[in-house]
């Protein structure tokens, strides 16, 4: 039984066929590690995976044996299973691993530019979806073979796919101006960030408002609401293991925030001081650690780093829930305000909680509650996402970044502290700047998606007979299908039995 496109007319001199007429597949192989190479050598040869179609800084060779199956240049190469199921590949030429299989077909009878096309479109791609198999452990001939495919004359395959590649030039023309509009506008971002921090952003406002309060008063008494903070909640909690202090003795356990040594650090605007996070926070904790077993239909939302995203919000929608009791749920609780710094995995990625839902950080977030104006939470996030946050957070560049982080490392990095009248002047312009960025990034990631579907519409149309006119004067397609079943019926006695393709499953690469 057929399967694939449901085709209910056939152009004029196309002939309705199945895969397995047409095409075949050989499967790539896995030779042990033992064997690899990560440079070139005499007798060796590139053993190809998908990543390789891409790049070429991770290259690995083995031994050029022939017991190795290879392919070309102009080879159509198929990712057989996993994420990569359908990817159509081609450009390189080697050994190729199980992660990819070769398509084989007449070159000289069926056009190999029609040919990717044709895997490229839904034609091909969605009856991948329909397998019952899972992708996960990819697909084989005979799943493949009753894929229905109508077949163009020869001419008229080649006057598709040329046409197809008119067409989706100018797609990617407009593709690669997306490509590069993304990274300006990112670097438009990290340079508003930067300007705020050095003051050039607000410097008009400073001119317009020279008698604020300075910065040093502002820390000062911040310093003493933390310190205050810090009362409250001892008291608290000898009061809930029933114990009534009887003098003020406790109070000389309290550590006082270690000050930032200002030698080595810029010169700041007017009215400016250097800080760090010991010294505006309320207090700093750990997200605790629970088990995914632990979670349950009600309860408080636990929020966790892939809830958090590039823009510093906080997405609660798919959160797991955990029931926890009033105590357990007051020590972590989350509050509008709060900071939340991710410490391992993509470090320096954080958010500012801002939502009414009860919810708790997880063991991978660090949680910051601060002191100071309302917007105090904002004000170092964007700072701590600027190039000069991001270098401290992160420790410097992908390659020799740090591998996680914890309170004391980002409570060391020094904070520059405006006024509060112009901390909220310069969040206020940031949000203002940021949004138009974001706009703007969400306008090209729709453009960028209709693309897309504009280069799938134009294989669909190419391949149902729609995109180009039929001549009357090609050769009909029922010809060449006669053809391409001659000629595999003349080599077959030339091959050895084919053995079905074993479907093999994932492995670590």
């Amino acid at each position: 039984m057929k399967f694939g496109e449901d085709f209910n007319k056939i152009p004029a001199g196309w002939v309705e066929t199945t895969f397995s007429e047409l095409f075949d597949f050989k499967g790539g192989s896995q030779p042990p590690k033992s064997e690899f190479s990560n440079v070139p050598k005499a007798g060796y040869i590139r053993l190809l995976q998908i990543r390789d179609f891409s790049r070429d800084d991770l290259a690995v060779y083995i031994p050029d044996l022939p017991k190795w199956p290879k392919c070309e240049v102009d080879d159509i190469m198929i990712g057989r299973y996993g994420a990569s199921v359908g990817k159509i590949l081609t450009g390189k030429e080697g050994a190729y691993n199980v992660a990819l299989v070769k398509t084989i077909f007449s070159k000289e009878l069926i056009y190999p530019l029609w040919v990717k096309y044709f895997l490229l479109s839904d034609h091909f791609q969605k009856p991948l979806t329909l397998l019952s198999r899972s992708a996960q452990n990819g697909f084989n001939k005979k799943e493949l073979a009753p894929m229905a495919v109508q077949l163009p004359p020869s001419n008229e395959q080649k006057r598709i796919a040329n046409k197809i590649e008119t067409l989706q030039g100018k797609s990617k023309t407009a593709k690669k101006a997306l490509e590069t509009a993304k990274p300006l506008l990112d670097k438009l971002r990290q340079s508003i960030l930067a300007s705020a921090f050095r003051g050039d952003l607000t410097a008009d406002w400073r001119k317009k408002n020279p008698d604020v309060e300075p910065a040093s008063v502002l820390l000062e008494r911040i310093r003493a609401e933390r310190r205050e903070k810090w009362e409250e909640n001892e008291l608290a909690k000898m009061r809930i293991k029933g114990k009534e202090p009887k003098d003020d003795k406790w109070k000389s356990k309290y550590k006082e925030p270690v000050t930032v040594d200002t030698k080595d650090l810029p010169e700041l605007p007017d009215g400016w001081c250097w800080c760090n996070l010991s010294e505006l926070k309320e207090f700093s904790i750990y997200g605790p650690r629970f088990s995914s077993d632990d979670y349950s239909e009600e309860g408080k939302l636990v929020l966790r780093t892939s809830d958090i995203d590039d823009t510093g919000k906080v997405d609660v929608r798919r959160a797991p829930k955990l029931p926890l009791d009033e105590i357990t749920f007051s020590k972590y609780a989350l509050n509008i305000g709060d900071l939340l710094i991710t410490r391992t995995g993509s470090i320096g990625t954080l958010a500012v909680f801002n939502d009414t839902v009860d919810a708790i950080p997880g063991a991978y977030l660090i949680h910051y509650r601060l002191c100071g104006p309302e917007y105090i939470g904002w004000f170092v996030f964007f700072q701590l996402k600027s190039p000069r946050g991001q270098l401290l957070l992160t420790g410097g560049s992908a390659g020799i970044g740090r591998p996680n982080l914890n309170a004391p490392t980002i409570e060391a990095i020094p904070i520059a502290l405006p006024p509060a009248e112009e901390q909220k002047a310069i969040v206020e312009k940031i949000k203002k700047h940021i949004v138009v960025i974001d706009r703007k990034i969400v306008a090209l990631k729709i453009v960028n998606q209709k693309l897309k579907s504009l280069d799938q519409s134009i294989l669909s149309k190419a391949f149902r007979g729609d995109l180009i006119p039929q001549n009357s004067l090609d050769e009909p397609a029922s010809s060449l299908l006669k053809q391409i079943k001659t000629e595999i019926e003349v080599m077959a006695p030339k091959k050895k039995k084919d053995k079905p393709m074993i479907v093999v499953k994932a492995v670590s690469r």
